[in-house]
């Protein structure tokens, strides 16, 4: 089509046509033609593109691996601040008041002292230790730093003290 288009020019402009005019018209032959090929070449060989989705799989990647070794606040919530050592030892007293019920409502029930924790059959805060005597027991806790020691003779009210206070009025400015 585009050299129809040439033919038409070559004859609209005559045998007699200044040799500019010539010059410019074999030139834009020239244009034409190898336009032409490089559309033909490309038509025999199919170029090689990588698909829009695994480009934007590959920048996805990218930015996820960024956002997990940079962990920005505004994605990632920050760990809590370290309890106190306050909180630790109020907790610490409420396992250790809570395992003193249940090793008392044991004996009451089976009219003796269990040998270990597991006969408890209850779920017993890591860090407590256990020991028996005839009449008597001892447990002995560890909360990150705070040990404590209750005995079976020890006022389980004094012992607990203002634990429960302590727990509920933290976090709180």
């Amino acid at each position: 089509m585009a050299e129809a288009d040439v033919r038409r020019s070559q004859n609209a402009t005559g045998a007699g046509a200044s040799p500019e005019k010539q010059a410019l018209l074999s030139a834009f032959e020239n244009v034409l033609k190898s336009e032409a090929e490089r559309r033909s070449e490309e038509a025999a060989e199919p170029r090689r593109r990588l698909p829009i989705g695994l480009i934007g799989l590959s920048i996805l990647g990218i930015l996820g691996a960024a956002a997990l070794i940079t962990q920005p606040a505004w994605l990632f919530t920050p760990p809590p601040p370290a309890e106190s050592v306050a909180v630790r030892d109020a907790s610490l007293r409420i396992a250790l008041y809570m395992t003193a019920q249940r090793v008392t409502q044991y004996r009451a029930v089976h009219g003796r002292l269990p040998v270990t924790l597991k006969e408890l059959n209850a779920t017993v805060p890591p860090g407590i230790n256990y020991r028996a005597g005839d009449s008597t027991f001892v447990l002995d806790g560890n909360n990150e730093g705070v040990a404590l020691r209750l005995r079976s003779t020890d006022s389980l009210p004094l012992f607990l003290g203002h634990s429960f206070r302590t727990l509920a009025e933290r976090g709180k400015p």
